[in-house]
């Protein structure tokens, strides 16, 4: 099997500070960590409450159930590189009614924990 850090672009491609690792997860913090720069994330949620409907987006997966089953990819290894507890805790603290995401370049309708 290839290892995950040899077949996505994303470990190939990209430069971070030291001490800052896609492996470890300290990307994915420093990335999530931007969302607290952008929005007050507390009254984003609160604000939540006023809408009957929610959708929100990301380019990673929100969660591992959502990728596809090692059976169907290429690259068994995949699933290793394609989203982040951090991201996971967002989704779910916002509970929006449907959830985007991409990165995969597969398409499918699927609903997990009540969110599409």
């Amino acid at each position: 099997l290839v290892p995950v850090n040899q077949m996505l672009s994303d470990y190939l491609l990209t430069r971070w500070p030291p001490g800052v690792s896609i492996e470890d997860g300290s990307a994915a913090k420093i990335v999530d960590d931007i969302n607290d720069e952008l929005f007050d994330w507390q009254a984003l949620l609160r604000r939540r409450e006023g809408y009957a409907e929610v959708l929100s987006f990301s380019h990673f997966l929100p969660r591992v159930e959502v990728n596809p089953e090692k059976r169907y990819l290429t690259f068994p290894n995949l699933a290793k590189g394609v989203g982040s507890n951090y991201l996971k805790a967002r989704v779910e603290a916002l509970r929006p009614d449907v959830h985007v995401f991409g990165h995969t370049h597969f398409g499918y309708d699927l609903r997990v924990d009540g969110i599409r």
